[in-house]
Formats: C-alpha cells, sequence, structure tokens
C-alpha cells in the first residue's frame, strides 16, 4: 500500500483527487455566491413590484373618484336642462310635453318641444365631452 502512495502513479491520482476537490468546492462556492444574489434580486423586485401594484390601485381609485364626479356632475346638468324649460318634463326616462302657449296664445309644436330639448341635451353633451377632453390633456 505504501508502495502506490509514494509511485508515480500514486502521486497523479492524489494531485488529481486534490485538484478535482479544489474544482468542486470553488464551482459550489461560487454557485452559491451567484444563488444569493440571485435570491436577493428577486426579494427586491418583488418588492418593487408590490410598491407600484399599489401605487397602481391608488391611481385607479383616483380616476374612479373622478369619474364619479364627471358622472354626478353631468346627470345634475342633465336634470338641470330637462327640468328648466316649461315646456319640456323629463319623466322615467321620456320627454313628456306640458301644454303651454306662446306669447300670442297659440300651443307650442310638441314636435318643436322635442327638437329644443334634444338640441339641448346634445349642447351639454359635447360640452361636457369637451371639459372631459381639456382636463384629461392637462393631467397626463
Amino acid at each position: 500500500m505504501l508502495n502506490l502512495v509514494f509511485s508515480p502513479l500514486g502521486k497523479w491520482l492524489g494531485i488529481g483527487l486534490v485538484s478535482v476537490g479544489l474544482f468542486v468546492f470553488g464551482y459550489y462556492k461560487g454557485y452559491s455566491n451567484e444563488h444569493e444574489k440571485l435570491l436577493a434580486y428577486k426579494a427586491d423586485i418583488a418588492a418593487q413590484v408590490k410598491q407600484q401594484d399599489l401605487l397602481l390601485q391608488s391611481r385607479v381609485k383616483q380616476e374612479q373618484i373622478k369619474t364619479e364626479g364627471i358622472i354626478n356632475e353631468y346627470k345634475a346638468k342633465l336634470h338641470t336642462v330637462r327640468t328648466s324649460s316649461g315646456r319640456l318634463q323629463y319623466n322615467t326616462g321620456t320627454l313628456q310635453l306640458s301644454e303651454t302657449t306662446g306669447t300670442q296664445g297659440t300651443t307650442t309644436a310638441p314636435s318643436y318641444s322635442v327638437l329644443v330639448g334634444q338640441c339641448l341635451e346634445t349642447t351639454l353633451m359635447l360640452t361636457s365631452l369637451q371639459e372631459w377632453a381639456k382636463f384629461i390633456s392637462h393631467h397626463e
């Protein structure tokens, strides 16, 4: 046995085993170091994603509040337009005409009253759309 340790083949075998051992040890240390870096990177990305999700939820909530405000304002203006004229009354989704007399004592034509109401509503829609577009262009 002692002959094998001191023989040239034994020396080469010992050098090879030590070399392989050093290589495996170095490979393991390098892998574990890179693996730790990868885990730290994944944790950092997860924290950034969570922060971005919170920011997104906050912005979505703000936009929902703004949208509800715009819708409520539009509905209030529409209700005012529909009820401000004595000739037009709004009841459950349809325009109801009331019999009113003009300055000469003649009855107003129903088609004219409907046309006036539709023009008022369309004008309100267009002005509200313009205000909304202006609001959006200033906030982006």
